[in-house]
């Protein structure tokens, strides 16, 4: 779906969806458990393109400098069984 929608960092047109913020919890998700073994901007350019536009929302960017988010995280992580 995004290298149909011409790798543009959505899935769907040219708004934020649900799809695009899951991903980009994915992509933290798995980087936080393997680094940049299995996602990273070369390897995956048209998921990581999600992260980018994401990360260029200021309001999303300033809550994932939050204790808050951090701690959520590190929950988060845990109720994984990854520590």
């Amino acid at each position: 779906h995004l290298i149909a929608n011409g790798s543009n960092g959505h899935y769907i047109g040219n708004k934020v969806t649900l799809a695009d913020v899951t991903t980009d919890s994915l992509i933290g998700l798995i980087q936080g458990v393997t680094g940049e073994e299995l996602v990273s901007k070369s390897k995956t350019p048209a998921i990581w393109e999600v992260r980018e536009k994401l990360n260029k929302i200021e309001n999303l960017a300033a809550w994932k400098k939050t204790e808050m988010f951090k701690e959520l995280n590190e929950k988060t992580f845990a109720a994984l069984g990854f520590n």
